[in-house]
């Protein structure tokens, strides 16, 4: 029966299966501490930003305090720089020939 198995091939597995998985979980148990760790800053950022409080609670920017006027920043921004060349920021490592 033994050499039945070693001819076959179809899923034969020894111990390397099993450090394999390991590794598996270990990286995604990483990849979840990341994710938590990033979800924690997004949290932090959205509290100081839309409700000026060092929080890691989870809060959304539906019910702050700002209005309509919190749509304006992410309008304005580019299109300051097109209107206004002026105010675009320079570029100082470039070298025109």
């Amino acid at each position: 029966m033994q050499d039945h198995i070693k001819q076959s091939g179809d899923f034969t597995t020894n111990g390397q299966i099993v450090r394999l998985s390991g590794a598996a979980v270990l990286v995604g148990a990483v990849c979840a501490v990341i994710a938590i760790a990033l979800l924690k800053a997004i949290y932090l950022v959205t509290n100081i930003a839309f409700f000026h409080r060092l929080s890691f609670q989870y809060a959304t920017p539906t019910a702050n305090h700002l209005g309509a006027y919190m749509t304006l920043p992410p309008f304005w921004a580019p299109s300051s720089s097109v209107l206004s060349p002026a105010l675009a920021p320079k570029n100082s490592g470039a070298r025109h020939s």
